[in-house]
């Protein structure tokens, strides 16, 4: 049982390689034309304007650009079940004339984690969020948001561009794991069986170094 509490512990601490989620996160496919959304993504209630541009962090391809028209923008796209993506870690290049008007979201239905709003004016800005999916989620997706940390700068003409949007599975942290393991009540016993092995294995190992010493 040990063994197996620890094979656990080492699961929940690793991290492992895993596939793309996103589709045509590098918006190499317009399909619909290049005034409409790009393949594999969606604006909610198709507010705002989509356009094709260039590609705002790579030499060559292109860039989705979103602007606010008398609302928030809000462009996303599914990456999978929630019983699927425990964890997710998503990232993506953004350009906009403005401070303070577009981040990346990742919402699961119950909750949602937001990476910094943009800052740059003068260039690209790299920005990422992680998101530990939470009980009750009915969904795992990643939003362009285009809106504003505040009143001032949520304004008709606001605009972004997106680029090279990537996701990935991730281990969530232990701490989350044991907190959604609590909420369970099978997961309680298992998550007490943790802590007992990690206690253990950090007495082992103080102990080790005391005798190293002595």
């Amino acid at each position: 049982m040990t063994l197996a509490v620890l094979g656990v512990f080492a699961c929940a601490c690793g991290a492992a390689a895993s596939p793309q989620l996103v589709r045509n996160g590098d918006f190499a496919q317009w399909s619909r034309g290049p005034s409409a959304d790009p393949d594999g993504w969606a604006r909610v209630a198709e507010i705002g304007l989509v356009e094709r541009v260039e590609a705002v962090d790579r030499a060559q391809g292109y860039a989705a650009r979103y602007t606010r028209v008398d609302a928030n923008v809000n462009a996303f796209q599914d990456l999978a079940e929630p019983a699927k993506l425990p964890a997710v870690s998503c990232s993506a290049w953004v350009a906009a004339d403005s401070a303070l008007v577009a981040r990346l979201v990742i919402d699961d239905g119950a909750a949602f984690s937001s990476s910094s709003w943009n800052q740059k004016t003068d260039g690209p800005q790299y920005l990422a969020v992680s998101h530990t999916t939470t009980p009750g989620a009915t969904r795992v997706r990643v939003v362009l948001d285009v809106s504003g940390a505040s009143p001032s700068v949520t304004v008709p003409g606001t605009a972004a561009s997106f680029d090279a949007v990537d996701c990935h599975t991730v281990t969530p942290n232990l701490l989350t794991l044991f907190r959604q393991l609590a909420t369970h009540e099978r997961g309680a016993g298992l998550a007490l069986n943790i802590l007992i092995a990690i206690t253990l294995l950090l007495g082992a190992l103080a102990w080790y170094h005391l005798r190293r010493q002595t």
